[in-house]
């Protein structure tokens, strides 16, 4: 091997099966291997298909990377979906159904073989990759399923619908310490009179992500009061959204302030 590194501007995509520790003790050794087995087959699959690589595979986890072309966001975010919707789409009733909790970031690394002459294995290293992994706990957090970076989501933002989810603080990162996590929801009608019908019925008045939306604007311009309105009446639709409850308890602790308003820290959910 050529021990060899190079920087590139990549997006990286991380599955992580949830349950395997659970499931070891339920399933026999032959059960669980044949989950894992086909579960990760789905996701080199998928991967290979949007032309992507799978840079590792350990435990319950596979990290992918797209490093060539200009679309890196919308194949790993076009993977996540298909992924998801695959595994949906599986009969019920065969064993665990399958549940994933994945991350998607766009950014800077340096990629090359790792290792010595008697092993060495292609890797990457970087701040893009240590913001990755914080997406997993996240995600367990909000009780979501893919969550996407502020690079990403602005490289994906015209053809998916996403939504501002959190922010993280990263230590590692002075320079930009505060990083905006968005929710990857779904994808966008491509056809254009599709599109003019999505965004009549995306009007505030009929959408519950758009009243979500106002009220994450108005939180980060500390009308909380305001927000906290919009947030309820989302959760009037969505009474299970936990990320939305956090929000809205969040509002409540700074309009409740004895002293008026209260400036809620920076970053807010860290």
């Amino acid at each position: 091997a050529e021990y060899m590194g190079v920087r590139r501007t990549v997006t990286m995509l991380m599955v992580n099966i949830q349950h395997v520790n659970h499931y070891a003790q339920m399933l026999s050794p032959d059960q669980l291997t044949y989950l894992l087995r086909e579960t990760i087959s789905d996701v080199v699959a998928e991967v290979r298909g949007q032309q992507g690589t799978v840079v590792s595979m350990g435990g319950a986890r596979v990290l992918a990377v797209w490093n060539s072309g200009g679309m890196h966001g919308v194949a790993a975010c076009t993977t996540a979906l298909n992924l998801t919707e695959l595994w949906a789409s599986k009969p019920k009733g065969e064993g665990p159904e399958v549940e994933t909790r994945m991350g998607v970031v766009t950014g800077s690394v340096l990629l090359g073989n790792v290792g010595d002459e008697s092993m060495a294995s292609y890797n990457l290293v970087g701040e893009a990759l240590n913001l990755l992994w914080l997406l997993e706990p996240l995600n367990r957090q909000l009780q979501t399923s893919i969550l996407i970076s502020t690079s990403t989501n602005q490289d994906v933002e015209y053809q998916f619908v996403t939504r501002p989810v959190d922010e993280l603080g990263l230590n590692f990162r002075p320079s930009s310490p505060i990083e905006r996590v968005y929710e990857l929801l779904r994808l966008k009608p491509a056809n254009p009179a599709e599109e003019w019908m999505y965004e009549l019925q995306h009007a505030e008045r009929n959408n519950p992500l758009a009243i979500y939306n106002h009220g994450w604007a108005s939180f980060h311009k500390g009308e909380y009061a305001a927000a906290h309105s919009r947030f309820s009446s989302f959760l009037d639709r969505f009474p299970d959204d936990k990320n939305c409850q956090r929000l809205s308890k969040l509002c409540l602790q700074a309009t409740s302030h004895t002293t008026g308003p209260k400036a809620l820290p920076t970053p807010y959910l860290r």
